[in-house]
């Protein structure tokens, strides 16, 4: 199972069905995975994963609580609304 946290609050994800989100669960097996995330702009916060995940980039458009991978090694979480070509993580 593959659980995001932000502090010490857990966060109800519906993680998608895709060789990203595997990939991340993977790195994630039998440790957490800490991801220090910043400001972007004014709708998204974005932090580097470490690693280059497998992607499938689509052109979206974003909206609040959603949850993507960028460039294959970033995730963002937005808090507002975007258009641009990323991999869905969450819905």
């Amino acid at each position: 199972m593959l659980q995001m946290k932000i502090g010490e609050t857990s966060v109800q994800v519906e993680w998608e069905d895709n060789e990203s989100v595997q990939a991340l669960r993977e790195l994630c097996f039998g440790q957490p995975l800490t991801i220090r995330m910043s400001m972007y702009g004014s709708f998204e916060q974005v932090g580097a994963i470490g690693e280059k995940l497998p992607r499938n980039d689509r052109q979206t458009t974003t909206s609040a609580g959603d949850i993507v991978l960028y460039s294959g090694s970033n995730i963002v979480i937005f808090y507002g609304s975007n258009n641009w070509s990323y991999t869905r993580l969450d819905r």
